[in-house]
C-alpha cells in the first residue's frame, strides 16, 4: 500500500512540475538592457586587409573584400552585388600575371609583396579605394545611416557623393578633416589635388574647392 501511495505522489509531483514549467514558458520575458557585443560594430569600422583594383578607372568596388558575396564554389572569388562584378583575390605575382590578361577586378592583400610591386602602376585606383573606405568610416562616426553608404560603382559619382556629405557638415573645418584621415596615414589634401588632375572634372573641382573653404 505504501508503494502505491509513493508512486501516486511521484506522479502528482511530476504533473505539478510540468505545470510550473509550462506556466513559466508562457510568461512574457523581460527585455534585456545588456547590448550584444556586436551592437555598435559594423563592417565599416574594420580597416580593409585587401585593396580592390578594377580594370577601368571609371569603375570602383566601394566595398571591402569581407563585405562581398561569397562564392561557395571558389573561396578566392567574391561578387559585388552593386555592379554584379566578380572580384578575384590574388596574393602572388604568378597568379597576378594570369589574371591581368583578363578584364576583371582583383583584391590584393595590403601586406603582400605583390601589393608593393603593383602600387606605382595602380596608385590612383588604390588611393581612391582607400579614400572610399576611410570616408565610409568617417560618415559612420558622424551618425551612421545605411542610406548614407555608397550604393554605386561609378567612380566619379562615388567621389562626388562623399565630397557632398563632407561639405554638408559645414561646421566641421577642413583642417579637422585632414586630421581625421591622417589617423589612417592618408594625406587627404594631396589626394584631392591628385583626383582633380586625374579626372579633370569641373564638378569635382568645384566640390573640392568648397570643401577646402570650410
Amino acid at each position: 500500500m505504501m508503494k502505491v501511495k509513493a508512486f501516486m505522489d511521484a506522479l502528482e509531483e511530476a504533473e505539478k512540475s510540468r505545470e510550473r514549467k509550462a506556466y513559466k514558458q508562457n510568461q512574457k520575458k523581460p527585455y534585456s538592457t545588456k547590448m550584444p557585443k556586436s551592437f555598435f560594430v559594423h563592417p565599416v569600422y574594420q580597416e580593409p586587409k585587401e585593396v580592390i583594383i578594377t580594370p577601368k578607372s571609371t569603375e570602383v568596388i566601394p566595398r571591402k573584400w569581407n563585405e562581398l558575396e561569397i562564392d561557395f564554389d571558389d573561396n578566392m572569388v567574391r561578387r559585388c552585388h552593386l555592379c554584379n562584378e566578380k572580384v578575384y583575390r590574388v596574393s602572388n605575382f604568378y597568379n597576378y600575371n594570369k589574371m591581368k590578361k583578363r578584364p576583371v577586378a582583383i583584391a590584393v592583400p595590403l601586406n603582400s609583396v605583390l601589393f608593393e610591386m603593383i602600387y606605382d602602376k595602380f596608385k590612383m585606383q588604390i588611393d581612391i579605394f582607400l579614400f572610399i573606405q576611410i570616408s565610409r568610416r568617417v560618415i559612420q562616426e558622424s551618425g551612421y545611416d545605411a542610406s548614407q553608404d555608397i550604393h554605386s560603382c561609378d567612380t566619379q559619382r562615388v567621389l562626388q557623393s562623399i565630397l557632398s556629405f563632407l561639405i554638408q557638415k559645414e561646421w566641421i573645418e577642413y583642417q579637422f578633416r585632414i586630421v581625421q584621415y591622417q589617423r589612417f596615414d592618408f594625406d587627404l589634401n594631396m589626394f584631392l589635388s591628385d583626383v582633380i588632375r586625374y579626372f579633370n572634372d569641373e564638378e569635382l573641382l568645384c566640390s573640392v574647392s568648397r570643401l577646402k573653404e570650410l
